[in-house]
């Protein structure tokens, strides 16, 4: 039942996702990194995993327009669901010295992952080192022993793996029954359900007063999703680009992508009233889709 694969993978998408980095952060703390490289890097790739799993097996189960409809999706959702949600718990601040090399990490990220798009059809430090070292340390609130850590890590790996691979199933099915595309069904439901651990861990970080955690890890995220699990897929099996994420989807995310990194050069704050606004239009997005 498409239902149950689906559930069930959201579920140890979730919950391995969250044992992953806090494993991870844990052993990364006793090999003695310190928290901003953890922050940059630990923190980023556990939050994406649950998205690189369901690439990589979307992928190589021939399933492509699951894959890059997720990435593309991720993105839409990380900049008009996951950062508004944590703006309406508290406004979000930044410094714009501190994001302008996260901006442009953004940008040219995308120009990749469209350059990549657009040839397939027609044949990054990241924000400041203090909102990385508060990544870290909301992650470790509670150090775990070695053999914990160890486990975490091992079995949050195996979780998402095993995740991916029912909600990719589910989802196929689940688009083969009710007649949806596959690259809507990546679009809207895979990329909502991978996008879990960064709403999560968003709306802790806000409730925490640290908002501004939200969106490094939306950035971090965004930028990991557009280099990393692109190249990854693609690494594993070529990808075809579906005609209407070609057509109209990845432009979506390019306009989107480019007034992100406007916005964050040029504000200092994300406020309870345009948080609506971006939930709104997600919202739309989503049923015009489906």
């Amino acid at each position: 039942m498409p239902a149950v694969e689906i559930g069930s993978g959201l579920a140890l998408l979730f919950g391995g996702g969250e044992a992953l980095v806090r494993g991870a952060v844990a052993l990364a703390h006793r090999l003695g990194l310190s928290k901003a490289l953890i922050g940059a890097t630990v923190v980023g790739f556990g939050t994406s995993a649950p998205e690189l799993a369901v690439a990589v097996d979307a992928g190589l189960t021939g399933h492509g327009a699951i894959a890059l409809g997720t990435v593309v999706g991720s993105n839409i959702c990380n900049v008009l669901l996951v950062l508004p949600v944590a703006a309406l718990i508290l406004p979000v601040r930044w410094s714009r010295r501190a994001i302008r090399r996260d901006a442009t990490a953004l940008l040219v990220a995308l120009f990749g992952v469209t350059t990549f798009a657009i040839v397939a059809e027609r044949r990054a430090p990241s924000v400041a080192v203090d909102l990385l070292s508060e990544e870290a340390d909301a992650l470790d609130a509670v150090p775990f022993p070695l053999a914990l850590a160890v486990l975490g890590t091992i079995g949050g790996i195996a979780a998402v793996v095993g995740g991916a691979d029912l909600l990719v199933e589910g989802a196929t099915e689940l688009a083969r029954r009710f007649g949806v595309s596959e690259a809507t069904i990546g679009l809207t439901l895979v990329a909502v359900g991978t996008s879990l651990p960064e709403l999560a861990a968003g709306a802790a970080a806000a409730r925490r007063q640290h908002p501004e955690v939200a969106l490094g890890n939306v950035l971090g995220s965004n930028v990991f999703n557009q280099l990393g699990i692109v190249g990854a897929a693609a690494l594993m099996a070529p990808l075809a680009v579906p005609p209407e994420v070609a057509r109209a989807d990845l432009w979506a995310m390019l306009a989107l992508m480019v007034a992100t990194a406007a916005g964050l050069l040029l504000a200092r704050r994300l406020g309870r009233a345009p948080a609506l606004v971006g939930l709104l239009l997600y919202a739309s997005w989503v049923a015009f889709k489906l």
